[in-house]
């Protein structure tokens, strides 16, 4: 919902220009999405790490996709691995990016 507010601002900035309003500034939408980046990285990860998990202990041995897993699993232990970095300090948080 940040990015899309992030993408609205140019259309509200330009209708205020269009009917001679005062253009309003929204920089404060830039350091809510940074501060907001870490939480949604840590939520989406542990999301699908979670699915995933499921899948390969369900589904078919021969429908899993080995390349895509490689894959998947090397983009969330990078991400995991600065989840973990940031909520170091972080009660419950921490736990949760070096559980998953």
């Amino acid at each position: 919902q940040v990015k899309a507010c992030e993408g609205k601002k140019a259309q509200f900035n330009s209708r205020e220009a269009i009917f001679g309003r005062p253009i309003t500034d929204y920089s404060h939408l830039a350091k809510i999405s940074k501060n907001f980046e870490p939480y949604a990285t840590l939520w989406l990860n542990a999301s699908a790490w979670l699915a995933w998990h499921q899948e390969w202990l369900t589904c078919p041995f021969t429908r899993l996709d080995p390349e895509r897993m490689r894959k998947d699993l090397e983009g969330a232990q990078k991400a995991i691995a600065k989840s973990v970095k940031h909520f170091q300090d972080t009660p419950h948080l921490g736990d949760v990016a070096r559980t998953i």
